[in-house]
């Protein structure tokens, strides 16, 4: 992929004005204080975002370069997702937070995104000293 490459991913849609967006793909299976419910989600990776505009939304994927990169501080791979949060518990969100079953393999440089009807996710392996990584837009 050159500078400027991107993919569409799809549309999805949302029903509610609250989303969840995960720059992980692992939630905390428990919260145990409701109270803390912000944090605990922060310390995964994710956070709840509220007054979203209900409708089909269109999620595209960008590769970018990141110039501070640096591969040994990095994690292997870059990831996100937003999720419509009235339908987190949908079947259909199970297989988003199944990486092994459609994320690629640690040698597979292309990117890989994962689309439901209230949800959109994707994943991509870093690749060694060129900093680049993926970013999903949402529109």
């Amino acid at each position: 992929m050159g500078q400027s490459d991107w993919m569409r991913i799809g549309a999805f849609f949302f029903d509610s004005q609250v989303a969840l967006l995960s720059e992980r793909l692992s939630l905390p299976l428990k919260i145990i204080n409701k109270d803390n419910v912000e944090k605990a989600l922060e310390s995964s990776g994710a956070c709840v975002l509220s007054n979203i505009k209900k409708g089909i939304w269109i999620a595209d994927l960008q590769l970018v370069r990141c110039p501070v990169c640096e591969l040994d501080t990095c994690e292997d791979a870059a990831s996100g997702g937003i999720f419509d949060l009235k339908h987190i518990k949908d079947r259909a969100m199970a297989g988003v937070f199944n990486l092994k079953s459609w994320a690629g393999k640690p040698c597979d440089m292309q990117p890989k995104a994962m689309i439901t009807f209230h949800s959109v996710a994707i994943r991509t392996n870093l690749q060694e000293n060129q900093g680049e990584a993926s970013q999903a837009l949402y529109n």
